[in-house]
């Protein structure tokens, strides 16, 4: 079974195109406290953990952070709130002339601060972290005296927190205390301790696929980007033949380019002494290419995440659609990341002005 392409012990290069796939993928480049980061070194992937933690707790600091209200209970003379009718008049037949009533309190012990705070306890415990982060993570607990912490992390439903307006910048915070809180709950003892935050194939997936996405979202304001496209079956087709959806459509004027964002550790695989590419892989995106317009305007492409692989730029025509793959190398500085990401741009659609 061949492992995700992070699955490697991580170099300080690769840990920190990590914070860059995330900044992109949750839209936290905006916030210009993160920016440093890219310029900052880190022993492994807990001290990078530990920075962008340290940078969001400040930043939530200065911006407030999210509260929300609960139900508070109180007997006594002043009355604030809804007055509970039944246990007053029980205080009453007690001969203690209170009134019993509830209110809101607007308070900072949220789920997503409990959860903030947790991985912050987690990251002050690893050995990964420098002394100095260690310190600072101490000091940023003094922020969150009035949160609580989760005694038993395995019982967060991750999948159900939700983001809004007034809490969207918790949303990169939240991934990166996913990560923290998956290492704590592997086997302390396993090699692959270090890079536990990438056994959740699906996650990394996830990340990848976005990351993509809004690169092109951000630098290429005159493309028009979706993801999550649906690729319908022909009219004739069965009804059990099931919609497919693109992870990234890039759009000018009549083009566009179909993008499938694969995260399966080596692209290549042996068959008879010959390295061969995923047929499945292809025949994939001849199929969007084919269900989303005429060959004239339309091609596609796969974009493989991987490490210390080959530099694979490719193109070949097939049934008259362009076909394409190329690798971004994760183990490279991120300006090589984004130039291989801009010439698919050029390559497509000619020279477009980047934001």
């Amino acid at each position: 079974m061949p492992k995700t392409a992070l699955e490697t012990k991580p170099k300080t290069v690769l840990v920190r195109n990590v914070f860059y796939l995330m900044s992109y993928a949750f839209r936290a480049l905006d916030v210009r406290d993160y920016e440093r980061i890219g310029s900052e070194e880190f022993c492994g992937m807990d001290d990078l953990l530990a920075a962008i933690l340290l940078i969001g707790v400040e930043t939530q600091r200065k911006r407030g952070f999210e509260r929300d209200y609960r139900t508070a209970r109180e007997e006594g003379w002043r009355i604030k709130g809804r007055v509970d009718m039944r246990q007053t008049m029980k205080l009453e037949m007690a001969h203690q002339p209170l009134a019993a009533y509830d209110y809101d309190e607007y308070d900072e012990d949220t789920l997503l601060n409990r959860i903030l705070k947790t991985s912050i306890l987690v990251l002050i415990g690893r050995a990964g972290v420098q002394n100095e982060r260690r310190r600072r993570l101490h000091g940023a607990m003094a922020y969150m005296q009035r949160v609580s912490t989760i005694t038993d992390p395995s019982s967060i439903r991750w999948s159900e927190l939700r983001y809004h307006r007034n809490n969207r910048s918790y949303e990169l915070l939240m991934n990166v205390c996913y990560l923290v809180i998956q290492q704590q709950l592997m086997d302390p003892q396993s090699d692959d301790r270090l890079v536990a935050a990438f056994d959740d194939k699906q996650w990394f997936s996830a990340l990848f696929e976005n990351f993509v996405l809004n690169y092109f979202k951000r630098h290429y304001p005159a493309l028009k980007v979706t993801g999550q496209t649906p690729i319908r079956p022909g009219e004739g087709a069965p009804a059990f033949v099931p919609s497919m959806f693109t992870d990234v459509v890039l759009s000018s004027g009549e083009k566009t380019l179909v993008i499938d964002a694969k995260c399966y550790g080596r692209i290549f695989s042996m068959n008879f002494d010959k390295e061969i590419m995923s047929a499945d892989h292809i025949r994939q995106i001849y199929y969007y290419a084919a269900h989303t317009g005429s060959s004239e305007n339309v091609s596609a492409m796969l974009v493989y995440a991987g490490t210390s692989e080959r530099q694979l730029s490719e193109y070949w025509d097939d049934g008259g659609y362009r076909l394409g793959c190329k690798a971004l190398c994760l183990d490279t500085e991120f300006s090589e990341i984004a130039s291989r990401l801009d010439t698919i741009v050029v390559e497509t659609f000619g020279q477009i002005e980047k934001g």
